[in-house]
């Protein structure tokens, strides 16, 4: 048992961080005193993004009351100071014992000719600023276009299709869409493309964007609106602070998700690079978001009462992905664990979907309360 408790500072209010926090302080209790550290005041539940655009569900819940009895600062981390083992946050000096990096990923910057002015990156500041965009264009004879053919693109394609029926919808992707999945998967996916009326350009890398067009190397598309889903960014912190990270900017991990350079920060979700097995690259998401952040909430809570830390073992249960309310798409993997096994589409798949995206709001709920609910697949050989 430690002298005085140990002081933690969790920094992200997102799915790793949110988790880590609750299960942290129920497991340690009196041991540790836990601070969350987030931009928003509200845990925005990524994954419902392109509902909340659309006007459907909400995508948010306020941190304190959901994580209730844990301190909650709102504001931006704007410097980590490692050597003295503390963080700067809206002019106030926040220091720990240990760190937890839970600062999550961004839609990147696209980079090209005209986003500034034309592009909206689906990120949570931009959601109002879409809703406002979208409501003028529903009057209207217009074009939306969405750059990205990852899940969050393919989803948010669907949902503005089934929203505003009457709007031209388009998705640009550079490479080919669900690429390893199974041959099922590609033609549910492909036949409900056609069905939905949603022109697919895979192959096709955009370069300019104006009020008007999205150009591209192959052709110029007529465009209203340009939403941007395609790359990630992560934040510069843990660089500037001389943390070691990957060449994107993720934190490289031990096999406990600590810092391989400074072993008294910890880093879970899509900022964590664990260097030795299950390693990279693990799915981004709250999938292994919040896997990550339970693991690091368990040791953290093991180094306080004095006992060995557990390596992270993490298996990919399935991938999922919704295709407007009534349809989903989830791909399983096979016994070599590649995404060749079996598909669940239609109105199962849209209901697994559904089932998912509600269990990670009440898992964190539930596991404030001290109820230890978030469980996860795992390989079984992890290294001892």
């Amino acid at each position: 048992m430690t002298a005085r408790p140990l002081n933690v500072v969790v920094a992200g209010g997102g799915y790793a961080g949110v988790v880590c926090a609750a299960r942290l302080s129920a497991r340690a209790g009196d041991d540790v005193s836990v601070t969350l550290v987030s931009d928003a005041s509200r845990f925005v539940q990524r994954i419902r993004l392109h509902q909340a655009i659309s006007r459907q569900e909400p995508a948010s819940a306020a941190l304190e009351p959901l994580l209730k009895g844990i301190k909650v600062v709102t504001g931006t981390v704007d410097a980590i100071h490692a050597d003295e083992r503390r963080i700067s946050s809206g002019g106030t000096s926040i220091r720990y014992d240990r760190l937890v990096l839970a600062l999550g990923s961004r839609t990147a910057s696209p980079g090209i000719a005209g986003a500034e002015d034309h592009v909206h990156p689906l990120n949570p500041g931009n959601v109002e600023a879409l809703r406002a965009r979208l409501d003028v264009l529903a009057g209207r004879e217009a074009a939306i276009v969405v750059v990205g053919g990852g899940l969050t693109g393919i989803e948010t394609a669907f949902e503005l299709k089934e929203a505003y029926p009457a709007l031209g919808v388009s998705l640009v992707t550079a490479g080919p869409l669900l690429s390893g999945w199974s041959p099922q998967a590609h033609e549910h996916l492909e036949r409900r493309f056609r069905e939905a009326g949603i022109q697919v350009f895979e192959g096709t890398r955009v370069h300019r964007v104006t009020a008007s067009a999205v150009d591209t190397n192959l052709l110029s598309i007529p465009c209203d609106l340009c939403v941007w889903t395609a790359g990630f960014a992560f934040p510069g912190l843990p660089r500037d602070a001389g943390v070691a990270v990957s060449e994107e900017g993720k934190v490289l991990t031990d096999p406990y998700l600590r810092s391989v350079s400074h072993p008294e920060i910890y880093a879970a979700g899509d900022i964590a690079w664990p260097l030795a097995p299950p390693g990279h690259p693990l799915p981004m998401g709250c999938k292994s978001a919040m896997p990550m952040g339970v693991q690091v909430a368990e040791n953290i809570a093991r180094e306080a009462h004095g006992i060995a830390l557990e390596r992270f073992d993490y298996a990919i249960p399935f991938h999922c992905v919704s295709l407007g309310r009534k349809d989903g798409l989830i791909q399983f993997p096979d016994k070599q664990g590649r995404l060749l096994g079996r598909a669940v589409t239609g109105r199962w798949g849209a209901w697994i979907k559904e089932t998912v995206c509600k269990s990670t709001y009440w898992s964190v709920f539930l596991e404030a309360r001290g109820l230890p609910v978030v469980r996860w697949l795992k390989t079984g050989h992890a290294p001892g």
